[in-house]
């Protein structure tokens, strides 16, 4: 009976250990003193993270058949989407860049200029819209690339039956090669644009204040949460998202029509280059992201240095304190996983793509693509749950006047 009995000790001893907080928290709730309370803490994160993410959104042009409501809630699982798993959008996103930029330099060359001035010549079909101009009137630039690889152009001709197809960025390109992408203004696209500049340059003050509030109890020696170093992470992000759709229109919503159904010559030549068949993946319903699965080397790499960077930024709280210790090694580990994870892609990610891979690398790249999710998952549930048990000086304030020289 007695070796029972020391038996339940030691296993609640081990239990409690396990679970208490590893270092003195302050309690599970704080009011708002004159300083910040428990409130004032999450929607600081709050209000400087969702409208980052929000306003960093530039998504491609919806089905025309699509609802304002529908569109409304496809544009909030995107920036579900892009809270959860930033490196994949940020990925996708550089992808569109580099197809943008090699669209409009194909637009641009002397080539595709020889085609249009070809028609010209031949004057096969006057009326069609893709000749209508056959000199460029500006430059293209990475926003009329940008354009072509939302979806902006839709191509209406024999194949579609009379419907107007939304063209893929694969689409855009052979347009561009045949000397069939028409013609369009930087004015023309920033009329279909909806890009709120008031509202961007709210949201740049707030992450502005918010980093200097990080960087300020840094210096000051006060302890940053799991929630605010997290934030950080995907506010990095989404900064990073402003800067490579810096040039791509926002919530454009309206399409430029390439209606070719009445000129021969136009559909002799998709048809030669077999462009456009049926089953081609040049014109869609609705343009999405390139798929992974066309992703070049250089893509593949970015999505590993945004997954290591992500994962390192998570790992700077492996010191910190925690509610316990089962959540400290939870997130030590979830830190380690992406950071190992986007390592395992990288190597493998060539033979994937390929089809080359043995059955033993498929079935441990979907169980580690499963425990990535799960990582991620995690981190961003244990920042908001972890306030429960806070270190102490969490809700203390910087004083911002011992932050410049004074007197007295």
């Amino acid at each position: 009976m007695s070796s029972v009995v020391l038996l339940l000790v030691i296993v609640s001893y081990r239990t409690s250990s396990a679970y208490a907080s590893t270092g003195p928290s302050a309690p599970a709730f704080v009011p708002t003193p004159s300083g910040r309370g428990t409130i004032d803490l999450i929607t600081s994160c709050l209000f400087t993270l969702w409208p980052c993410v929000w306003t960093a959104l530039h998504l491609n042009v919806p089905s025309p058949s699509l609802r304002e409501w529908r569109i409304g809630l496809r544009r909030l699982g995107c920036a579900v989407h892009a809270t959860i798993f930033p490196e994949y959008i940020l990925s996708a996103a550089l992808s569109q860049l580099m197809d943008a930029r090699k669209i409009a330099k194909l637009q641009n060359s002397e080539d595709a200029a020889k085609l249009r001035q070809g028609a010209l010549t031949n004057t096969h079909h006057p009326s069609c819209p893709t000749t209508s101009s056959h000199e460029i009137k500006e430059k293209w630039t990475v926003e009329h690339g940008f354009f072509a690889v939302m979806g902006g152009f839709a191509l209406c001709s024999k194949e579609t039956e009379g419907i107007a197809k939304s063209v893929t960025s694969s689409g855009a390109e052979k347009l561009a090669q045949l000397g069939l992408l028409p013609d369009v203004s930087s004015k023309t696209i920033r009329q279909r644009s909806k890009s709120g500049q008031l509202a961007k340059g709210i949201v740049c003050l707030q992450v502005f204040w918010f980093f200097m509030q990080v960087i300020a109890r840094k210096i000051f020696g006060l302890p940053i949460t799991l929630l605010e170093l997290n934030t950080i992470a995907h506010v990095i992000c989404a900064i990073t998202l402003y800067g490579i759709w810096w040039y791509k229109p926002q919530d454009a919503s309206e399409q430029v029509i390439i209606d070719i159904t009445e000129c021969t010559t136009c559909s002799e030549l998709l048809r030669a280059s077999g462009a456009f068949d049926r089953d081609s993946p040049d014109f869609a319903n609705e343009v999405y992201f390139r798929p992974a699965q066309s992703w070049n080397r250089l893509e593949i790499y970015s999505l590993m240095a945004i997954s290591l960077v992500y994962g390192g930024i998570h790992a700077l709280a492996w010191n910190a304190e925690f509610p316990s210790v089962v959540e400290e090694n939870l997130w030590r580990a979830s830190a380690c996983t992406i950071i190992f994870v986007c390592f395992w892609f990288g190597f493998t990610a060539r033979s994937l793509i390929e089809g080359t891979a043995n059955k033993i690398c498929d079935i441990l790249s979907a169980f580690l693509l499963w425990l990535y999710v799960t990582a991620q998952i995690f981190l961003i549930v244990e920042a908001f749950i972890s306030i429960r048990a806070l270190s102490i000086g969490a809700y203390d304030t910087v004083q911002w006047s011992n932050a410049f020289p004074h007197i007295g």
